[in-house]
Protein backbone atom coordinates (compact mmCIF):
# COMPACT_ATOMS: atom_id res chain seq x y z
CA UNK A 1 0.00 0.00 0.00
CA UNK A 2 1.46 3.04 -0.55
CA UNK A 3 0.52 6.43 1.98
CA UNK A 4 1.22 9.62 2.71
CA UNK A 5 3.41 10.62 6.08
CA UNK A 6 3.28 13.79 6.17
CA UNK A 7 4.82 14.94 2.78
CA UNK A 8 6.58 11.86 2.51
CA UNK A 9 5.24 8.80 0.48
CA UNK A 10 5.73 5.14 1.90
CA UNK A 11 5.38 1.84 1.16
CA UNK A 12 3.27 -0.18 3.74
CA UNK A 13 3.01 -4.01 3.62
CA UNK A 14 -0.43 -5.05 3.74
CA UNK A 15 1.59 -8.31 5.52
CA UNK A 16 4.08 -7.40 8.19
CA UNK A 17 2.89 -3.27 8.61
CA UNK A 18 6.40 -2.64 7.91
CA UNK A 19 7.02 0.44 5.89
CA UNK A 20 9.72 2.10 3.77
CA UNK A 21 9.77 6.16 2.40
CA UNK A 22 10.18 6.50 -1.11
CA UNK A 23 12.91 8.95 -2.52
CA UNK A 24 10.35 10.82 -4.28
CA UNK A 25 7.99 13.99 -3.48
CA UNK A 26 5.42 15.70 -4.92
CA UNK A 27 5.26 19.24 -3.31
CA UNK A 28 1.94 20.43 -2.17
CA UNK A 29 0.64 16.97 -2.12
CA UNK A 30 -2.47 16.77 0.17
CA UNK A 31 -4.23 13.29 -0.50
CA UNK A 32 -3.93 10.29 -2.29
CA UNK A 33 -6.67 8.95 -4.01
CA UNK A 34 -6.53 5.32 -5.89
CA UNK A 35 -3.80 3.73 -8.32
CA UNK A 36 -4.44 4.14 -12.03
CA UNK A 37 -6.37 1.05 -13.82
CA UNK A 38 -3.51 -0.15 -15.57
CA UNK A 39 -3.92 -0.64 -19.66
CA UNK A 40 -2.18 -3.58 -19.78
CA UNK A 41 -0.59 -6.35 -17.99
CA UNK A 42 3.08 -5.00 -18.59
CA UNK A 43 1.49 -1.47 -16.14
CA UNK A 44 0.45 -3.50 -13.33
CA UNK A 45 4.04 -3.52 -11.89
CA UNK A 46 4.83 0.26 -11.78
CA UNK A 47 0.86 1.63 -11.32
CA UNK A 48 0.95 5.17 -10.66
CA UNK A 49 -1.30 7.23 -8.28
CA UNK A 50 -4.24 9.87 -8.47
CA UNK A 51 -2.73 12.83 -6.12
CA UNK A 52 -4.36 15.91 -5.13
CA UNK A 53 -2.07 18.86 -4.74
CA UNK A 54 -3.05 22.43 -3.47
CA UNK A 55 -3.59 23.46 -7.17
CA UNK A 56 -3.71 20.51 -9.75
CA UNK A 57 -5.38 16.88 -9.55
CA UNK A 58 -2.67 14.60 -11.41
CA UNK A 59 -1.07 11.16 -11.57
CA UNK A 60 2.36 10.99 -9.59
CA UNK A 61 4.54 7.46 -10.34
CA UNK A 62 6.30 6.43 -7.17
CA UNK A 63 8.60 4.83 -9.19
CA UNK A 64 10.59 8.09 -10.95
CA UNK A 65 8.83 11.35 -9.64
CA UNK A 66 7.32 12.19 -12.48
CA UNK A 67 3.63 14.33 -12.37
CA UNK A 68 1.11 14.42 -14.88
CA UNK A 69 -1.65 16.93 -14.17
CA UNK A 70 -4.85 16.29 -15.23
CA UNK A 71 -5.66 18.93 -18.26
CA UNK A 72 -7.99 21.36 -16.18
CA UNK A 73 -11.68 21.84 -16.85
CA UNK A 74 -14.29 23.87 -15.10
CA UNK A 75 -15.61 21.73 -13.15
CA UNK A 76 -11.79 20.39 -12.07
CA UNK A 77 -12.18 22.73 -8.36
CA UNK A 78 -16.05 21.24 -7.59
CA UNK A 79 -14.12 17.25 -8.05
CA UNK A 80 -11.11 18.16 -5.83
CA UNK A 81 -13.08 19.82 -2.94
CA UNK A 82 -15.28 16.21 -3.48
CA UNK A 83 -12.11 14.44 -3.34
CA UNK A 84 -10.84 16.25 -0.43
CA UNK A 85 -14.38 15.54 1.46
CA UNK A 86 -13.91 11.92 1.20
CA UNK A 87 -16.00 10.79 -1.89
CA UNK A 88 -13.98 9.06 -3.77
CA UNK A 89 -15.35 7.08 -7.62
CA UNK A 90 -13.75 4.44 -9.19
CA UNK A 91 -15.94 3.41 -12.07
CA UNK A 92 -19.13 2.15 -10.60
CA UNK A 93 -17.78 2.08 -6.91
CA UNK A 94 -18.60 4.94 -4.86
CA UNK A 95 -16.95 4.86 -1.73
CA UNK A 96 -17.88 7.71 0.75
CA UNK A 97 -17.13 8.99 4.57
CA UNK A 98 -20.12 10.50 5.91
CA UNK A 99 -20.25 14.13 6.79
CA UNK A 100 -19.68 13.67 10.39
CA UNK A 101 -17.01 11.24 9.74
CA UNK A 102 -18.13 8.38 11.87
CA UNK A 103 -19.08 6.42 8.73
CA UNK A 104 -17.55 4.45 5.52
CA UNK A 105 -19.71 3.33 3.00
CA UNK A 106 -19.39 1.78 -0.23
CA UNK A 107 -21.91 1.78 -2.88
CA UNK A 108 -21.88 0.05 -6.50
CA UNK A 109 -23.84 1.01 -9.51
CA UNK A 110 -27.61 1.29 -8.66
CA UNK A 111 -27.30 -1.13 -5.64
CA UNK A 112 -27.93 -0.30 -1.97
CA UNK A 113 -24.97 1.42 -0.33
CA UNK A 114 -23.04 -0.81 2.27
CA UNK A 115 -22.02 0.48 5.61
CA UNK A 116 -18.49 -0.71 5.49
CA UNK A 117 -17.32 0.68 8.70
CA UNK A 118 -19.64 2.89 11.47
CA UNK A 119 -19.04 4.37 15.21
CA UNK A 120 -19.45 7.53 16.87
CA UNK A 121 -16.28 6.72 18.84
CA UNK A 122 -14.12 6.27 15.44
CA UNK A 123 -12.91 8.56 12.47
CA UNK A 124 -12.53 7.42 8.83
CA UNK A 125 -10.79 9.39 5.88
CA UNK A 126 -9.40 8.83 3.11
CA UNK A 127 -10.91 5.77 1.54
CA UNK A 128 -9.27 4.54 -1.39
CA UNK A 129 -9.46 1.25 -3.50
CA UNK A 130 -6.49 -0.70 -4.01
CA UNK A 131 -4.94 -1.23 -7.23
CA UNK A 132 -6.07 -4.83 -7.96
CA UNK A 133 -10.11 -3.16 -6.92
CA UNK A 134 -9.98 -6.21 -3.91
CA UNK A 135 -9.36 -4.15 -0.91
CA UNK A 136 -10.21 -1.11 0.76
CA UNK A 137 -8.14 1.17 2.48
CA UNK A 138 -8.99 4.33 5.32
CA UNK A 139 -7.44 5.79 8.06
CA UNK A 140 -9.24 5.07 11.06
CA UNK A 141 -8.48 7.15 13.91
CA UNK A 142 -10.30 7.40 17.67
CA UNK A 143 -12.24 10.32 17.45
CA UNK A 144 -11.34 11.13 21.47
CA UNK A 145 -8.00 12.10 20.42
CA UNK A 146 -8.51 14.52 17.28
Amino acid sequence: MLALRGQAFVWISTESGESETVSYELPGVLRLVAFEKPENEMAREKPRVVAITQDLIGLFSPWDGKFEPFPKADEDEETRQQLLRGQVQFGDVVLQVGGTGHQLTLQKGDQDRVVLASSPKVMYADPALSHDRHRVVFIRADAAGR
